[in-house]
């Protein structure tokens, strides 16, 4: 292609574009091999997906003792859910090369734990790097100026509807909140190469 392409369907992939690993309970690290070699090492995320359990696999977390013998589905995925979130591991993509890459663990998975994947292959990556020296008073007072009107934006925009938005970050958000408690795990992935 030569100029901007628009597609009105999704579009389908080859299997070496992405797909699923799966990290077993003890373990710390997963390969994954490409079918068909890249050209130059592929862009790699990663993250963990929490997947829906049907009965069979409920059966099997029973009796692999990790759900409650009168676990219900639903009381089962909460629990791997928990185990998965809580214990406070970090993951990475490690040895990308033209062939495949690994994903790794900071330490052993409690549980199972499988994570969706996506490789892409870009013609000269843009690759940007930290600023040398470290953040001056100026430069945080401008941040903090910036979300204060930000903030002001959204509280403006929202006295149409007679609310007031407020922000939260991932920490104050509480279960009553949304229903779900969602953390950034995935923010904790990092590439190491």
């Amino acid at each position: 292609f030569q100029r901007v392409v628009r597609f009105d369907t999704a579009p389908i992939f080859n299997k070496d574009t992405a797909g699923f690993a799966t990290i077993k309970k003890g373990q710390r690290f997963v390969d994954i091999s490409f079918e068909k070699e890249y050209q130059d090492a592929p862009i790699i995320n990663i993250s963990i997906l929490l997947q829906k359990l049907d009965e069979n696999r409920l059966t099997e977390l029973k009796q692999g003792g990790l759900c409650a013998a009168d676990a219900t589905i639903a009381l089962c995925e909460e629990k791997i859910a928990s185990e998965i979130l809580n214990d406070n591991f970090k993951f990475a993509v490690s040895n990308r090369d033209t062939q495949g890459f690994m994903i790794l663990l900071s330490k052993e998975a409690p549980v199972d734990i499988t994570f969706s994947w996506q490789a892409i292959a870009v013609k000269s990556p843009m690759s940007t790097q930290s600023r040398d020296s470290a953040l001056d008073k100026s430069d945080l007072n401008s941040e903090a100026d910036s979300t204060v009107a930000q903030e002001e934006d959204i509280k403006d925009t929202d006295n149409m509807s007679g609310e007031v938005l407020q922000m939260f970050s991932p920490e104050e958000i509480k279960e009553d909140d949304l229903g779900v408690v969602q953390e950034g795990v995935g923010s904790e992935s990092a590439a190491i190469q």
